[in-house]
């Protein structure tokens, strides 16, 4: 899967599951006095119930919703950040927009990497030994992460303006020759939604 291993790809796609779960499950509970056609667990005087069209109704948008971020997961992990650049450049999207993405993307693993470093400390000066404490040095974390994160923002605007940052950031893009595989793969594929949405198939 892109040279990405599948028990890593499994694993980071349990916390979208678990959480479409949760929220799928609050589509097909529903409380009445009067049972429906797809389920009902009478409680007392009501039902927990549902109907069969609620029921599918709940699966389609599961699977809309988990498929969805299947494909963005396989889509950024897979993709380097310059390839996607220069994809949104082609598609001629505003450069704001790829700026802030670039930028956002970038600050991202720069808050990580010092929440991580912040965190580490701590343990190691015993700043987690009892809720009191791990209460305070997660407050302590969130304000020295807000402080350092305006201190590298400078510094990385310096490292840019040294470097004639003149509004627009430019980046390097690698070229990807079009393979005659990937071509007929992607031909083929295009028949079969069509042929799919000739048939009515979902």
């Amino acid at each position: 899967m892109g040279g990405i291993p599948a028990a890593r790809y499994i694993r980071l796609l349990c916390i979208p599951f678990f959480f479409l779960l949760l929220s799928t499950l609050t589509v097909v509970i529903n409380f009445s006095k009067t049972p429906l056609s797809g389920y009902a667990i009478c409680l007392g005087t009501f039902y927990i119930t549902a109907g069969k069209d609620t029921i599918l109704f709940a699966v389609q948008i599961f699977c809309t919703a988990f498929g969805a971020v299947s494909c963005l997961y396989f889509l950024s992990l897979s993709t380097p950040m310059t390839d996607l650049i220069a994809v949104l450049e082609r598609l001629h999207c505003p450069s704001l927009f790829i700026e802030l993405m670039l930028l956002i993307y970038r600050f991202l693993f720069v808050l990580a990497e010092l929440a991580s470093s912040i965190s580490t400390a701590q343990k190691a000066r015993l700043g987690n030994r009892n809720f009191r404490t791990s209460f305070s040095s997660f407050g302590a974390l969130l304000s020295v992460l807000f402080i350092r994160a305006i201190q590298k923002s400078g510094r990385l605007y310096d490292a840019m303006e040294s470097r004639c940052y003149d509004g627009t950031i430019r980046v390097l893009h690698q070229q990807y020759p079009v393979k005659k595989k990937e071509l007929f793969l992607c031909i083929g594929y295009e028949l079969l939604l069509l042929y799919f949405s000739w048939k009515g198939l979902p």
